[in-house]
């Protein structure tokens, strides 16, 4: 199976969208604070997707960028909170903007310095996992590039054996994310969590993959 932009394309269109989640992610929630970030801090969202972390992000006063391929993921976030969101066409994107939140719809690859001027912090609970090996160092060298300098990073991630399960999400070690962000950030493991020991819904555990771990990482930026 190729895990490309069509994939998640059809993923949304046939409703294939079982890592929606129905209240934030509980590493979120209690790992936030670790970035140290200000009120009204600028926070990006890499394949937000229409996840209720972004909900999260705005009542802890953050202010949030996302980007996101599809435009049914996008058009249900707004439609679900009541959101009328001022919708722009620049080049192949839609930009979405209401208070608090911007959604760039269209390939995250086209995202330019300019979209994220100001971000203070990345959080990562969808992309890496999302994203197979081949497109992981263009992902990480694409942050690189957009951003003016190195910003703390939350990133969650599945560990688990690659042999017992396909994917998507797929499993992305702690050493990939060090391999990907060590020459810019400290990592820090904040926490483990076996999904299955906690219970809840969960792809991975419904699928019987035995020994899932979600796994909270900080970057912050070497120097800092």
């Amino acid at each position: 199976m190729e895990i490309d932009l069509d994939f998640w394309r059809q993923a949304w269109v046939e409703g294939r969208t079982a890592f929606d989640q129905p209240r934030p992610n509980d590493l979120l929630v209690e790992h936030l604070p670790a970035l140290g970030l200000a009120p009204g801090s600028r926070v990006l969202v890499p394949l937000c997707g229409r996840s209720v972390d972004l909900d999260h992000l705005l009542a802890a006063g953050r202010e949030v960028v996302g980007t996101e391929l599809s435009e049914i993921a996008v058009d249900s976030f707004f439609a679900s909170r009541g959101l009328e969101p001022r919708v722009e066409q620049v080049g192949e994107r839609q930009v979405y903007a209401a208070p608090g939140i911007t959604i760039y719809q269209g390939d995250h690859f086209e995202l330019t310095p300019h979209d994220v001027e100001g971000v203070a912090a990345v959080y990562d609970r969808a992309s890496l996992v999302a994203l197979p090996e081949t497109l992981r160092d263009r992902y990480a060298e694409h942050l690189r590039s957009v951003l003016p300098a190195p910003v703390p990073m939350l990133v969650i991630t599945f560990e688990y054996d690659e042999g017992s399960f396909e994917g998507p999400p797929l499993s992305v070690p702690v050493e990939e994310v060090e391999r990907l962000f060590g020459a810019t950030h400290d990592v820090d493991v904040l926490e483990r969590v076996d999904l299955a020991a906690r219970g809840g819904s969960s792809r991975l555990v419904e699928a019987g993959v035995r020994g899932v771990e979600e796994v909270a990482t900080a970057l912050r930026p070497r120097g800092a």
